[in-house]
């Protein structure tokens, strides 16, 4: 069982994440922005794996990805980044900064493979 928080401010792909994650065995932990979702990250023991909706109120995910990856304490945290727009923007944060990215809408049995793919492929990370 993985530690996952979703940061998504559309309701419905909130939603669905969570019962479909928590339905496989993960404890979730979901925000709709990305100030919670900072306020998140500094609480309790880290998460394993952290899904970040690329548009997201308050505090963008990019600036999200940003700060993860270059605070010593978040920089290990497996980062998947959820957008409807394309990775090679310009806006975009470096690729190097997360681990997976994939485009809304999106399949969600392929968003959990990517979920349980990334815990496989950083195991390190996660711990």
């Amino acid at each position: 069982m993985a530690k996952i928080l979703i940061m998504e401010d559309e309701p419905g792909i909130s939603f669905v994440l969570q019962e479909v994650l928590s339905g496989n065995g993960h404890e979730i932990v979901a925000v709709k922005d990305g100030f919670s979702g900072l306020q998140k990250l500094e609480e309790g023991s880290p998460p394993d794996v952290v899904l970040v909706d690329y548009r997201l109120p308050v505090v963008n995910g990019k600036e999200i990805i940003k700060k993860m990856a270059v605070t010593a304490k978040f920089r290990t945290i497996p980062r998947i980044l959820m957008s409807g727009s394309s990775p090679t923007s310009t806006d975009f944060p470096p690729k190097e900064s997360y681990q997976a990215f994939i485009s809304k809408p999106f399949d969600i049995f392929e968003m959990v493979n990517l979920v349980e793919d990334c815990l496989k492929k950083h195991p390190i990370l996660s711990k």
